[in-house]
């Protein structure tokens, strides 16, 4: 199954993965996504949204569709090389809530590293962990980086 990297359709696109990143759908209205989309059916199989909050930060939201099939390192440095390249951030954040052991895991393997412990954080009252990827440190783009000036 072909896969493309889309970000056509923000409206659709920030719908599917908002019950997955339990944000009820309030995405600020810069937020960007990113879709990870099988190019012969249409199936969205994950979708990050991107909020550029700082010149050099962005938080990023992972959504997927339980599997691993989306994850290989074509779609991950084209996710990454969006991020670093054309939003020119330098390092990139997220929140996991501490329970959820299988997406903690996932963005360990992705390289993501912890920072933090976040207290009382996430909508439940339970904790999160931030997570954060630096420009510096991505290995899905350090192939790429002769390509990109």
């Amino acid at each position: 199954m072909p896969l493309i990297l889309s970000m056509e359709d923000q409206t659709t696109l920030k719908a599917w993965a908002a019950p997955r990143c339990d944000c009820n759908g309030a995405w600020p209205a810069h937020s960007i996504a990113m879709g990870v989309v099988d190019s012969e059916t249409g199936a969205i199989r994950a979708v990050w949204v991107i909020v550029h909050t700082y010149q050099t930060h962005c938080d990023v939201h992972m959504a997927s569709d339980g599997t691993r099939g989306w994850v290989s390192r074509n779609t991950l440095g084209g996710l990454w090389g969006y991020v670093f390249y054309i939003l020119k951030v330098e390092q990139a954040q997220g929140i996991v809530g501490a329970g959820n052991t299988q997406a903690l895991c996932s963005a360990l393997k992705m390289g993501w590293e912890i920072e933090t412990r976040l207290r009382n954080v996430m909508d439940d009252g339970g904790d999160g962990v931030m997570i954060i990827m630096h420009r510096d440190r991505c290995k899905w783009i350090q192939d790429q980086e002769s390509d990109h000036g």
